[in-house]
């Protein structure tokens, strides 16, 4: 067990640029599976500022809020008791805050909640249905956040399950 104090370091990338990594034109074509639709795809993809209004405003907003990032600090800790090689990879800290800021936008719509992280509410701010949706997106953002780990597949298994 490697219980050593860690030089501190910013994570790599920041989270609205992960946000934006995510809803890259690129990455959206590449998770879209078109050939699963009932109807044929459309011929022209979908512009990024309806990504953009649809969850990435929304997932970055949260993101962006003050937050002590308690989880993230808690899994960094958790991959050096575990004898993790290594820096931790920022993908890992990462999805814990996605989901769990997932979590705060659903759970502020089940709770009729005004006030989140210094702010009005995020359901009060772009409404419920979008609210929801982001939310709800980020708990499965975070779960393809596990492909982008630099980590054997087994590993990334376990994590996923």
């Amino acid at each position: 067990m490697n219980a050593r104090p860690q030089p501190r370091q910013p994570p790599e990338p920041t989270f609205a640029g992960l946000v934006d990594q995510t809803l890259s034109s690129d990455r959206l074509q590449e998770m879209s599976h078109p050939e699963d639709w009932p109807l044929p795809a459309p011929t022209t993809e979908l512009p990024r500022s309806t990504w953009d209004r649809a969850v990435g405003d929304i997932a970055r907003d949260i993101l962006n809020r003050p937050s002590r990032q308690f989880r993230a600090r808690m899994c960094a800790l958790a991959w050096r008791l575990g004898d993790g090689a290594g820096t931790v990879p920022a993908a890992l800290p990462f999805m814990v805050e996605v989901i769990h800021a997932g979590s705060l936008i659903v759970d502020d719509i089940e709770d009729g909640s005004t006030q989140r992280r210094g702010g009005p509410c995020l359901h009060l701010l772009h409404g419920v249905p979008l609210a929801l949706n982001a939310g709800t997106w980020m708990y499965f953002w975070a779960l393809d956040l596990i492909d982008q780990l630099a980590l054997p597949a087994a590993p990334r298994e376990d994590i996923r399950r």
